[in-house]
């Protein structure tokens, strides 16, 4: 029962507005009528009860499916109302019949939304044909439930249209409110009501670009679809065992394998999609595509699905081993006893749902109408989100919502990504101050301009990943499909190249991680280019898009280069190996340019041609892993040209445009420093490179400055 207070106080108010304004119901209303509408818009209605009055115009909101497609029913529904001057008419209770939609949403919040918003539109809008009716000094609710429009005859209107944006919704609801009223509105109540029929896939065509006022609207009614006191309440009980329970746990993991602690964060939502990884594609860990974003394991992951984490596992998801070791990874029924999250799953959806708004970072994947909504909203809100595939939205491809700035990874992200591979045996004093002088000369002079990425095979627990992580090497550790086929292939490799293979590759453990590079496409990186090098090089100053392509950065639809040609490449960019050369046969693909999509797309034929064949693939010092002679058409190779500034050797002139240096041949300590400092020539094939060295380059410096860059890391080291 409402309290007579409140119905008298009701009544009064209504008494005053006719009395004092001397309209009909179809009347506009004063400009401080509709400011007090919109400050109590639908109290009367959702609060005290009273008499719902009806459109002419109706919009039954029909629900199916998930939580996910029933909330996208629900928006778009509405919006679509709101934009033809229909009411909207609530079902009782969501799809599975049960469940009442106010145990899922605060329906006083919503009504109180959509009765301002009414309001707040079509007073704007005095060309328009409904503007007389819902303009008015007499409540009309923009939404009523379905108990409400039991009694008055309903006439049946399909709605056919195929794509509603906000001129088309426009242009219909003129024709609709037309149809139904030709000459003026009806003056009074009851009066014939149209109900448009849609289906559960009506929310498909109703079309929001940025800017425009369906996409304002759009939002406007999101904010306003609020969950449940009771769903709310949940979440927050969540949000406090992940922390309690899990923040320290996640914290204490983290550090053990050195990871530096993280600022204001709480917790991450990962949302997986299940039917992602199918047989025939090589997909990678979730923990190295979480690691290669650059996500801290300091705080807790919590894995939104209504099932355990061994039953999340098992639906064919991306491959979880080393999410598992370096993240702290918490499900639903580590949180809540079992019998509770049995209770309802529509209820315990809501509660994942709410999670995954209020979380420091969401992860998901682009094809979900569940993440897709949650990445639009939180680009709006300018939140953190990360998509562990490179592609558009699921709703932005369905042209359902368009933002101005695509969902889409940007094809050239910035920092770049710098990508080097070592394997767990590469702890030579060579090859290691090889790595540290590599690292520390990108950290000091390319400015934040680039991120170093470590492909490795050694795992998150090795001191070579730690001591990696702990210099802020974001280190994916990844265990290659090929490793046991390609072993008996390098062993006719090195039968058949014996002299070069003794100097360059003394045993297999070497060359494997020059091989190594081989997995960056499938590592789980997910921008489309990424710069790798071999460990044996310099930074020297800033790296840009822009040098790296050797011409500016493309806008609009990507148009590969030439091969042989500076440009964005098909699959890869390398220079010239031992002399400035353009001759694509002749390219060191130590530094470079990698298209990561192609390559991925590649991915599967190029090992079979690598490792599924009877005859191993020629030797080459300059490119060991036969990218020009699987990447070729009509016989010649498809790499486009890096530029010299990019791989320069240390035996070429000096030049203030260098970029990269790359010791390919001669190194600091085995070759360089020995004949600098004593005369000897310690490889006498590397004897003309070493006198034009001192001749004409600029070894001794390089040199130097490599060891001060390999000193000053032991002693940060030394420090800590």
């Amino acid at each position: 029962m409402v309290p007579w207070r409140l119905l008298a106080a009701a009544s009064c108010l209504a008494a005053l507005a006719w009395a004092s304004v001397g309209l009909r119901w179809r009347q506009e209303p004063s400009a401080p009528v509709v400011a007090r509408k919109l400050s109590l818009a639908g109290q009367a209605y959702a609060d005290l009860e009273l008499e719902q009055r009806l459109a002419p115009l109706q919009l039954p909101l029909n629900l199916c499916g998930n939580l996910a497609q029933q909330r996208l029913q629900m928006l778009n529904s509405l919006l679509a109302a709101l934009l033809l001057g229909a009411q909207v008419v609530l079902p009782e209770t969501m799809a599975d019949g049960r469940t009442s939609l106010s145990q899922i949403f605060d329906m006083h919040v919503l009504q109180r939304t959509m009765d301002s918003l009414y309001t707040e539109y079509w007073c704007g809008r005095r060309s328009r044909r409904a503007h007389a009716f819902w303009c008015t000094a007499t409540m009309v609710p923009g939404t009523v439930w379905r108990r409400a429009t039991d009694g008055p005859e309903v006439e049946r209107v399909p709605l056919e249209a195929k794509s509603l944006g906000a001129k088309e919704l426009k242009a219909l609801g003129e024709k609709l409110w037309l149809q139904r009223a030709p000459k003026k509105l009806p003056e009074e109540v009851p009066f014939a009501v149209a109900h448009l029929e849609v289906g559960c896939d009506f929310w498909k065509q109703v079309k929001s670009v940025e800017e425009d006022v369906a996409w304002r609207s759009f939002w406007t009614i999101h904010d306003g679809l609020r969950f449940s006191d009771a769903v709310s309440d949940l979440a927050q009980d969540a949000q406090r065992n992940l922390i309690n329970d899990f923040a320290q746990t996640a914290r204490d993991q983290a550090k053990s394998l050195r990871y530096p602690e993280a600022q204001d964060a709480t917790y991450t939502v990962l949302r997986l999609r299940e039917n992602v990884c199918r047989q025939e594609q090589a997909c990678a860990d979730l923990g190295n595509v979480l690691l290669s974003e650059g996500v801290s394991p300091m705080i807790p992951i919590y894995v939104a699905a209504n099932a355990s984490w061994a039953q999340v596992k098992s639906r064919h998801l991306p491959p979880t081993k080393i999410l598992e070791e370096v993240f702290t990874v918490v499900t639903k029924e580590m949180l809540f006893p079992e019998e509770k999250i049995r209770e309802d799953n529509l209820t315990w959806a809501a509660v994942d749902y709410a999670l995954s708004q209020d979380s420091t970072l969401f992860v998901g994947h682009s094809s979900s109408l569940w993440s897709s909504l949650i990445f639009l909203d939180r680009q709006r809100s300018k939140t953190d989100r990360i998509q562990y595939d490179p592609g558009a939205s699921f709703l932005e491809n369905l042209k359902v919502l368009v933002p101005q700035q695509s969902t889409a990874l940007p094809m050239f992200r910035t920092p770049i990504k710098w990508v080097f591979a070592t394997r767990t045996r590469d702890r030579s004093a060579g090859a290691m101050n090889n790595t540290l002088g590599a690292l520390r000369s990108a950290l000091v002079n390319t400015k934040g301009t680039v991120v170093p990425v470590c492909i490795t095979n050694s795992g998150p627990e090795t001191s070579l990943a730690q001591s990696l992580v702990s210099l802020g090497v974001r280190v994916l550790s990844i265990q290659p499909s090929w490793q046991s086929t390609a072993i008996p292939f390098l062993r006719q490799w090195k039968t058949k190249s014996d002299r070069k293979w003794k100097y360059l590759f003394t045993d297999f453990d070497e060359v494997f991680s020059t091989l190594l590079r081989i997995e960056t496409p499938v590592s789980g990186i997910l921008d489309h280019f990424v710069l790798y090098t071999d460990v044996d090089v310099m930074f020297h100053k800033k790296l840009t898009w822009e040098t790296l392509l050797g011409s500016e950065v493309p806008s609009g639809q990507l148009v590969y280069a030439r091969p042989g040609s500076t440009g964005v490449p098909q699959y890869f960019a390398a220079s010239s190996e031992l002399e400035k050369s353009f001759n694509p046969d002749k390219v060191d693909t130590g530094v470079m340019l990698m298209n990561l999509r192609t390559l991925r797309e590649s991915y599967g034929e190029y090992v079979k041609f690598l490792f599924e064949r009877p005859q191993v693939w020629p030797f080459s010092k300059a490119d060991p892993c036969a990218y020009t002679a699987f990447y070729k058409d009509k016989g010649k190779p498809l790499s486009s040209f890096l530029p010299f500034a990019l791989n320069w050797k240390p035996w070429w002139e000096k030049s203030a445009e260098v970029v990269i240096s790359h010791f390919h041949g001669p190194k600091c300590e085995s070759d360089i420093m020995p004949y600098v400092l004593e005369g000897k020539v310690m490889f006498e094939p590397f004897r003309g490179f070493l006198e034009r060295c001192s001749q004409q380059g600029d070894c001794f410096k390089l040199c130097v400055d490599h060891v001060n860059y390999v000193k000053q890391i032991f002693q940060a080291e030394r420090s800590r």
